[in-house]
């Protein structure tokens, strides 16, 4: 259920660069138990999913 719910999140984010989290949406993830792995897991993945479609897979190190 909450990955659903996470994945319906993500998908407002991923379609409009624009979109900000409503206060609710914002306490849903906030309130991920962290104790289901498998709702950690589906967090991250669409946490990817968001950085990737903005930020591209590369990452950029400076050595400054």
């Amino acid at each position: 259920m909450i990955g659903k719910r996470l994945a319906e999140i993500a998908s407002k984010v991923v379609e409009d660069k624009e979109y900000s989290l409503t206060p609710d949406e914002i306490s849903e993830l906030i309130r991920v138990p962290q104790e289901n792995i498998s709702d950690l897991i589906d967090l991250m993945k669409e946490a990817n999913r968001i950085n990737n479609k903005y930020k591209g897979k590369k990452v950029h190190i400076c050595s400054i």
